[in-house]
């Protein structure tokens, strides 16, 4: 999958891709007809990888299994709002 597989960074930076075998992708149940969703993955024993999934061959964002639960447990009670 070439570079697009990397870990960015939140400084953009790029980790480089785990060795690990390429991610088993799954859509949200809640997706939109439109496609305005992300899809997810367990990549490896260490991370929770998530991607547009109008861009499957886009970059991704791999996070760890403890940063993946507080991310989400955030986001459900509403504390992420959009910037601006």
């Amino acid at each position: 999958m070439g570079d697009s597989a990397s870990i960015t960074q939140p400084d953009g930076g790029r980790l480089g891709r785990p060795p690990v075998p390429e991610p088993a992708w799954r859509k949200s149940s809640y997706s939109n007809p439109a496609g305005a969703c992300v899809e997810v993955a367990l990549w490896g024993p260490q991370f929770i990888a998530v991607r547009d999934s109008k861009v499957h061959d886009g970059p991704m964002v791999a996070l760890t299994r403890g940063a993946a639960e507080i991310f989400i447990a955030a986001t459900g009670r509403g504390d992420l709002r959009p910037a601006g």
